[in-house]
């Protein structure tokens, strides 16, 4: 790890110097280059069918005024990934990662919850491939190293196909600094937590008081494969709630919410995916009162984010917090 107070920028020239004294190491020249992939063909939009969990038609549901408290808290991650170098074809990455839970006090202010931030920074590159000397010498640094592993396949071996397996460890690495604090405001917290995306984990996937809000669509979900009352909703309605299960966590409730009417701005415009745990409460009253929380905070706009349409403002204040961090 980095000494305290450092951010990625200087994370990062550490791990060049690191990478330029290593023999047979060179260190990136290129700077302020994120690492950036081609999309997978794997990750094409698609729609996948989800069951009813709601009685009733698929006909849209008003969400009722919201009749208690605000959302209490909100929790976002960040990360930063770029080349540091390369051991002879071998890409070495380096990666900042980041997550941070804000609190509303009773002014409505926002702050960051007593230990509510996380920070990793770490080398990654697949062990395998690698002189054991050189591995000796990143895994000497302040940094460590993180082993993003390599199997057999010629294809895994191209330098791109290395990239893509440090990316896939940089999320899980941010994931887990995210999941880390949503347990901690189950375990310490008071009043509903806001996860920027999907649930993570099975904590907080059965946690009474943590809901997740999904802002990207390139799955939707559709019960008996009907995408045209989702895509109909107005602002202020919800779809009928459907069920929703992963490898990585246990099944969770979901639905559709239109925050805001968009003419002309396209069929996603103010859509969100809300994903709750399945509790006793009956599911629709539930999905009411967790639509009801988020479309409370519809305002302030989110501007000049270019997805202030689905992006609430506490959220938006978490990633600034973020970005002024690392």
């Amino acid at each position: 790890m980095p000494r305290a107070g450092a951010n990625h920028a200087h994370a990062l020239a550490a791990a060049r110097r690191a990478l330029a004294a290593v023999p047979g190491a060179s260190a990136s020249r290129r700077s302020g280059a994120p690492l950036d992939l081609p999309r997978e063909s794997g990750d094409e939009p698609r729609l996948d069918r989800a069951p009813a969990l709601e009685a009733g038609d698929d006909a849209p549901r008003t969400v009722p005024p919201l009749a208690g408290p605000l959302t209490r808290a909100f929790l976002d991650g960040v990360q930063r990934t770029e080349r540091a170098g390369y051991a002879g074809a071998v890409p070495i990455v380096h990666a900042s990662c980041a997550a941070v839970l804000r609190v509303r006090d009773e002014e409505g202010r926002l702050r960051t919850w007593t230990h509510g931030f996380a920070r990793s920074d770490a080398l990654y590159a697949p062990v395998s491939l690698l002189p054991d000397e050189i591995v000796r010498a990143l895994e000497a640094t302040e940094l460590g190293l993180r082993d993003t592993g390599a199997d057999g396949n010629a294809d895994a071996h191209h330098p791109l196909s290395l990239d893509r397996q440090a990316l896939d460890l940089v999320r899980s690495d941010r994931a887990q600094l995210e999941r880390a604090l949503a347990e901690r405001w189950v375990k310490d917290g008071d009043g509903w937590l806001w996860v920027d995306g999907p649930l993570p984990g099975h904590a907080t996937s059965r946690a009474a008081n943590v809901f997740g809000v999904v802002k990207s669509h390139r799955t939707l979900y559709a019960d008996d494969g009907r995408l045209e009352p989702i895509l109909a909703l107005r602002a202020g309605e919800r779809s009928r709630v459907f069920a929703l299960e992963a490898t990585t966590r246990v099944r969770v409730a979901s639905w559709y919410l239109r925050l805001r009417d968009g003419s002309g701005d396209g069929p996603l415009h103010g859509l969100v995916r809300v994903e709750a745990a399945i509790t006793d409460v009956p599911v629709g009253p539930r999905a009411d009162s967790i639509s009801a929380l988020v479309l409370a905070e519809r305002q302030p706009l989110s501007r000049p984010d270019p997805r202030w349409d689905v992006m609430a403002y506490p959220i938006r204040d978490a990633e600034s917090v973020l970005k002024a961090l690392l």
